[in-house]
């Protein structure tokens, strides 16, 4: 396997990883949120299921937003540099 095809390999594991950690940590976030709200108001669960709903709503958009941004790249090309950014600031490995 060629050097090039083993950095864009990592490079697509990287941006999966950053989806997954996105989604997970964005949910707990808002669970843990709603969880103290509930315990400090006495409400029972509706801020838990409040800020559950937030944090996956806020999750899935952040998913969107880093689809629009590999939008029109092939799968294979996806988390490569843009083109029209300088490639003398960034190193090839």
């Amino acid at each position: 396997m060629k050097r090039k095809e083993k950095v864009s390999i990592m490079k697509n594991v990287a941006l999966i990883t950053q989806i997954g950690v996105t989604i997970i940590s964005t949910i707990l976030i808002a669970l843990l949120i709603g969880k103290k709200l509930d315990e400090w108001l006495g409400t029972g669960v509706i801020f838990t299921l409040i800020f559950i709903l937030l944090g996956i709503s806020s999750s899935f958009m952040t998913i969107l937003r880093l689809g629009a941004k590999e939008k029109n790249r092939p799968i294979e090309d996806w988390g490569e540099e843009d083109e029209d950014e300088d490639e003398d600031d960034h190193p090839d490995f």
